[in-house]
Formats: C-alpha cells, sequence, structure tokens
C-alpha cells in the first residue's frame, strides 16, 4: 500500500513539473536572422491552447529576435502568459487558421522601439486584410495627428508557436490598457475627478448585467435601445448604443460612476441632436472628434460607431473633455471586404453624432480646415511609408502567404468569388490595391472638403426646390450658402410653403415661395426643363433628381448638355449629400449618346456585362437614333463593342455564345481599325470570362475598364480625348468619369 502511495506520488510530482515548470529552450537565432522583420518564439507549458480557447491563459515563454539593426530589442526566456482574443477575427470565415492572441508579461516590458514598458500586448492576425497594412497604416497615420491623445504602436513581426510558424502578426499595444505611455487615467471616489475609457456596443450584452457590464444611455426621443431585435438593427442608428467601461474596472465603479457617465454621454447626445456646437464643444475636444471622423471616413469604415469604436473621458473642471480614441480594428477597411468604391460618405452616416455635428457649419470648417492643414499630407506620407516598407521586407510578407495560401479566396463567408480583392492574386498587388485606394479616396475627400461653391460655375444653370420649407429644416451652413449665392431662403426658413429656385450663370433668374404648387418650363440649348416646388425636375421628359424631402438641387452643364450632379439634402442623412444615382444615370447616358451623334467625333461604347437590362426607354432610342442597330435588350449577358466616326457606323458585334461543359459562355469581342490615321484596338471581354473593357488608341489605355459601360469620345481634328467614361445601371447604379 505505502509503495504504491509513494509511486502515484513521484508520478503527480514528475506530471506537476513537466507541466507546471518551463523548458526553458533558446531558439536558434540564425531563422530569425534571415528575415527582415522581428520573430517571437512561444512555447507553451501547462493546460491550454491558445488558438482553441479566448478564456484561458497559457503559461509561456517568449523569445524575441530582431535583426542586426535592433539586437538591443532581443530578449530569451521570458516568462509570461498567452490567450486567444478577437470577435470576428477569431471565428468569422478563414480566421480560424491564424487566430489572434494576447500576450502578458510577468514584469512590464518595451517592446521594439515602442518607447513604452507594459505587461500587455496583442497580436493581431490581419487575416481579412490581405495586405497586412491596414491596421498598420491607420496607426501610422493616427500617430502623426495631434488631436487624437494615443494611438496604438504596431509592428509586424514573424510569429512561432511551439516550434510551428504562424505567418505574419501585427505586435500592438493592448488598446484597452492603461498606463505609462498609452493613455494615462486615474480613478477617484470621486466620478468627477476619475478618468474613463469607454467602448461602444451594438448589442444588449444579453450574458451580463446593466450598470455593471454595460450602461445604456438614451438621448432619443425614440428611446433607448432594448429591443431583442436592436442587436444588430442598422437601420436604426439615431438610437445611441451601448457602452462599456473599461477603465475604472467593476471593482473600482460605484454607482455614482455608472450614474456619472450615463449623464456625461447623454448630454453629448442632446448637444449633438440639437445641433448645439457650443455645448459640445464644452463637452467633446472637437479636434479628436475631427482626426478620428477624418481616418475612419478616409478608410471607409462601415464598422465605425459600433463594436470596435473607443473614446475616454479626461481632464479637470474647464478643461475635462471627451476624447475619442484609441482608434482600432482597420481590417475590414479600405474595401477589404468588397467596399470597392472610392465615392461617398460613410461614416457620417454610421453614428448620429456625427451626422449631426457635420450639419453644422462651424464643425463642418474645423473638418476642412484640419484636413487641409496637415491630414492631406499626413496620408501621403502614410501612403510613402506603405510602399516602403512591403518593398523592403516584401519577401517577409510574402511567406505569410506561403504558409496561408489564401490569396483567391474570399475572406469572409459572405463574400462572393468575383469580389475584388478575391481576383488579386500576388501579395504586392493586393498592397497596390489597398494604395491606390487610399489615394482615390483622398482624391475624392479633398474635392469633398473644398467644394463648397465650385458646382456653381458660370455656363452652368443650378435648380433646387424643396416641398416644404419648415420640414425641411436646412441647417444655417447650407441656407449660408444660398445666401451667398443671392437667394433669400433664409429669411423664410420657417415658412410651410413650396421652395423653386433657379440659377443660371452665376445669376439669379428665379426664386418662387408658394403656397401652391409652382412650376416652371424653359429651353436650354437643345433640351426643354421642366422643374416643380413639389421636388420634380424633369429634362426631356425624363426625371433627373431624387423627388424626396429636403432640398433637390440639379447641377446641369449648358455648355456640354450633360448633368453634373443631382443631389438631396435630408435631415435623415444628417444633411449629408445623397446622389441620385439611378435616374440621372439613366438621363446622362441618354444625354451623352445624344452628343456622339457629331461628325467631329470618333466614338468607342463597349459592354461588359448585362448592363443592357436596366437602359430606359429614352437610352434604347437614342441608340437607334444615332445609328447604332443591335437590340441590346436581346443582348443580355453579351459583350458589345461598336464604333462610330461622325454619323457613320464603323463597326459594331456582339460575342457569340460558346458551350463548354453544358454551360454558356460568350465569345469576347475584338477589333483593330486605323481611323484618320488614328490606330484603335478594342476589346470586350464579359460574362463568366474575366470582365474587362480595352480601348487603346495608338496603344495607349483609354478606357476606364469598368464592369458595365464604358465610352470614349475622340476629336477628329486634333486626335484628342475629350472624354472617357462609365455608366453602370447595374448594381453600383455609378457615373464616372475619367
Amino acid at each position: 500500500m505505502l509503495r504504491k502511495l509513494i509511486t502515484c506520488v513521484c508520478l503527480f510530482v514528475f506530471l506537476y513539473a513537466v507541466l507546471m515548470f518551463p523548458d526553458e529552450r533558446e531558439y536558434p537565432a540564425t531563422d530569425a536572422m534571415q528575415w527582415g522583420l522581428p520573430t517571437l518564439h512561444i512555447s507553451t507549458y501547462g493546460y491550454g491552447n491558445p488558438f482553441e480557447d479566448r478564456t484561458i491563459w497559457v503559461n509561456s515563454i517568449f523569445n524575441l529576435y530582431s535583426n542586426d539593426n535592433e539586437k538591443e530589442w532581443s530578449f530569451q526566456n521570458v516568462l509570461g502568459a498567452v490567450r486567444g482574443r478577437g470577435a470576428s477575427s477569431w471565428h468569422e470565415g478563414i480566421a480560424v487558421d491564424k487566430r489572434p492572441l494576447r500576450l502578458r508579461f510577468h514584469t512590464a516590458r518595451s517592446l521594439l522601439n515602442s518607447g513604452h514598458a507594459a505587461t500587455d500586448w496583442v497580436l493581431i492576425s490581419n487575416h481579412f486584410d490581405y495586405s497586412l497594412m491596414r491596421n498598420y497604416s491607420a496607426y501610422h497615420l493616427g500617430n502623426q495627428l495631434n488631436g487624437l491623445n494615443w494611438t496604438p504602436f504596431a509592428t509586424s513581426i514573424h510569429l512561432y508557436m511551439n516550434g510551428e510558424y504562424m505567418g505574419v502578426y501585427l505586435l500592438a499595444d493592448e488598446r484597452a490598457s492603461t498606463g505609462a505611455g498609452r493613455l494615462e487615467l486615474t480613478v477617484s471616489d470621486s466620478p468627477e475627478y476619475t478618468d474613463y475609457l469607454i467602448q461602444l456596443r451594438p448589442n444588449l450584452l444579453y450574458q451580463l448585467i446593466e450598470d455593471v457590464d454595460f450602461i445604456r444611455v438614451n438621448s432619443s426621443e425614440f428611446g433607448p435601445r432594448g429591443r431583442k431585435n436592436d442587436a444588430y438593427e442598422r437601420v436604426d442608428l439615431d438610437r445611441d448604443l451601448l457602452y462599456t467601461v473599461h477603465f475604472p474596472n467593476r471593482n473600482m465603479m460605484s454607482p455614482l460612476h455608472v450614474e456619472y457617465v450615463r449623464d456625461y454621454l447623454t448630454l453629448i447626445g442632446l448637444a449633438a441632436r440639437s445641433r448645439d456646437f457650443e455645448t459640445m464643444s464644452s463637452l467633446v475636444c472637437v479636434n479628436s472628434l475631427v482626426d478620428s471622423y477624418l481616418i475612419h471616413e478616409l478608410y471607409r469604415d462601415g464598422d465605425f460607431g459600433f463594436g470596435s469604436t473607443f473614446l475616454h473621458i479626461k481632464g479637470r473642471g474647464d478643461n475635462r473633455r471627451l476624447y475619442m480614441g484609441p482608434i482600432w480594428d482597420f481590417d475590414h477597411t479600405a474595401a477589404a471586404t468588397g467596399l470597392s468604391s472610392y465615392g461617398s460618405i460613410v461614416v457620417r452616416q454610421q453614428h448620429y453624432w456625427f451626422s449631426n455635428l457635420l450639419g453644422i457649419s462651424e464643425f463642418f470648417e474645423i473638418a476642412s480646415a484640419r484636413w487641409n492643414t496637415y491630414m492631406f499630407d499626413a496620408i501621403n506620407q502614410t501612403i510613402s511609408h506603405v510602399d516602403y516598407t512591403t518593398y523592403t521586407y516584401q519577401n517577409d510578407f510574402e511567406r505569410n502567404f506561403e504558409r496561408h495560401q489564401i490569396l483567391g479566396t474570399p475572406p469572409l463567408s459572405f463574400m462572393d468569388d468575383d469580389n475584388p480583392i478575391v481576383n488579386i492574386l500576388s501579395y504586392m498587388e493586393q498592397v497596390e490595391f489597398l494604395t491606390e485606394f487610399l489615394n482615390n479616396r483622398t482624391d475624392w475627400l479633398n474635392n469633398h472638403f473644398n467644394h463648397t461653391q465650385s458646382a456653381f460655375e458660370e455656363n452652368r444653370t443650378i435648380v433646387l426646390s424643396i416641398n416644404n420649407v419648415e420640414e425641411a429644416n436646412l441647417p444655417q451652413s447650407i441656407l449660408r450658402i444660398l445666401h451667398n449665392l443671392g437667394l433669400d431662403l433664409m429669411q423664410h426658413q420657417d415658412s410651410a410653403e413650396h421652395y423653386l429656385a433657379i440659377i443660371k450663370n452665376g445669376e439669379v433668374e428665379l426664386e418662387v415661395l408658394s403656397v401652391e404648387e409652382s412650376k416652371h418650363q424653359w429651353i436650354e440649348g437643345s433640351l426643354s426643363f421642366s422643374a416643380t416646388s413639389s421636388s420634380l425636375i424633369e429634362i426631356d421628359g425624363l426625371e433627373v433628381t431624387t423627388n424626396s424631402s429636403g432640398l433637390n438641387v440639379l447641377i446641369f452643364d449648358n455648355a456640354t448638355e450633360m448633368i453634373v450632379d443631382s443631389l438631396n439634402f435630408c435631415s435623415t442623412n444628417g444633411f449629408a449629400p445623397t446622389r441620385n444615382h439611378f435616374t440621372p444615370n439613366s438621363a446622362r447616358l441618354t444625354l451623352f449618346l445624344r452628343l456622339l451623334n457629331n461628325e467631329n467625333y470618333i466614338s468607342i461604347i463597349t459592354i461588359s456585362n448585362d448592363t443592357s437590362r436596366n437602359f430606359c426607354n429614352n437610352s434604347l432610342d437614342t441608340f437607334e437614333s444615332i445609328g447604332l442597330r443591335r437590340n441590346l435588350i436581346e443582348m443580355q449577358n453579351r459583350p458589345y463593342v461598336a464604333i462610330l466616326a461622325g454619323s457613320e457606323l464603323i463597326f459594331e458585334d456582339v460575342g457569340n455564345p460558346i458551350y463548354y461543359e453544358d454551360e454558356q459562355f460568350y465569345d469576347a469581342v475584338e477589333t483593330t481599325l486605323v481611323i484618320d490615321g488614328m490606330l484603335f484596338q478594342v476589346l470586350s471581354q464579359g460574362n463568366n470570362e474575366t470582365i474587362r473593357s480595352s480601348i487603346l488608341i495608338d496603344s495607349l489605355e483609354k478606357s476606364m475598364n469598368h464592369h458595365s459601360m464604358n465610352i470614349v469620345v475622340v476629336d477628329r481634328s486634333t486626335g484628342e480625348v475629350i472624354d472617357s467614361v462609365r455608366f453602370n445601371l447595374d448594381y453600383n447604379k455609378e457615373f464616372d468619369r475619367n
């Protein structure tokens, strides 16, 4: 019996030693030295697998190897622990193959030139981001902006777990950790002397306790969130989200602290809804709001205002303010998951604070000023830094995709195989996709913040219509612009009447405020116009406005007889300009096609997919009137090419059907012609093949090469391209001009 007891005790001691005491191994640095990025080895011991459980800390040994230039940051056999972390990056789609981690050292350490020591750090997997640069670039940009109190440090590393290579991770500050070099916050028994780190939450966190784990705020006439389906109901954006307080922790938070945070956030909500800039400025650091907004708008972050949005309350007395940040979680942004368009405003429509604040002229002017003062330059520097980093460490980043062969597959389950990201099969092309997006987005936003009156230049007609002036409730910023244009609407903003105004060549031709609907008709060049104060505006019988509540604006170029823009400014969208894509595009296309019937023009038209199914009758009639013969409605899904020289149809063809394994495809349409001494090489390819439009003129590409209809117009006398446009009347309903 005693022998059995001794045997059991010895076995227990042996197993305990094996499982609970670290095997202090030192990994050879030779492997790390062949790579430019640092290498982190983690060896776990004891119970648990950090890639399978987000709740258990697993004891670990850490070995970090830097390259020759940063050897001082290397260390071996440092004790700590590791566990899994993340939400969608833990369980969604391909995330399960490369999960993020949280690190905790037994003693605070400064990692890789971070400039501060801390016990808690994170490893971001970036598995949804095939450039591995979205989070890194956003944090780099945030660290250049003085409106943000703190932006996380981040740098890329190679990760080994128990000797197995796991890929390239982003080593970063833990965003909810406080202390020197991060957010330096203090706690007091008095709520007004306590600092708070807060996170917005999209749902009710049913398994947790209200006023302990989360705080419900209500500044809306619709009441607080509380219905079961509010959890992910994004159409209900006007309600307040829920808030989790990360600092102080729950053990330090008294009911008075909870009440203080709720009241403070409610005051901010009420000030935002009433567009009270003075009160808002006394509660919130405006520069912090602006900088955070600009970064998230630049990256076209559709998740902003939901789960990864952080803010903090800090300061004493008159200096106490709410600040945005730290910024976090950009791996789904910048078209990484399919939002490939770089136009339109996104973030301001995600949270009612910004949709209201950007309707205040003072706030918009600050945003424009900060954009022009240093944001624009900081973005260009960030893009250059991304180019330098990926070029310098290209082999390191490509090694990640040798370990995880995911290029060419959708990163998320809801994405289709034809997503632009999926069709980019090399790492450096993924980086180019990101930098091209950021450059195009920067150009678009630069125009947005500097485009107050450029639309109202000479040789243009502007039509403005409001169905009910009082209900439109236009903000002072818009009324001031209209006043500067010579309109008197500012004097009648409380009137419940119809409004119609027409400005031609910078001069007010008509301004009518009436109880009854008014209508005005006129001829402009070869086109007939009709406008009513009930927001219906037509050109040659084509409705060309959104015909919605609020202010409807049509801007028309008299010289080219083209619609420049069709906009609606409405309180439900925070008076952000909403463009009428579908109907004006039909009108744009019809008007544009009429212009092609000109003896001085050579016109090349390609259609790469089934755009034709959404043509309006006017467009189809115009196709026939300029000499095109194919019935495009009958040619759905088939590539199409047409070339006109003046009124003469030089070439017109459509792809023929071919069959392969019981599936129907269509041949591409190609032609090479010499017209007026110029070489034209045209290709249209679509349907199940790679969608492509190519219009080469003397070997130079002139097509916008978009999914849809592409048109290039050449001046026969000079040989110059005078227009290159695309019309998409299908899914995105967009119009673009090169």
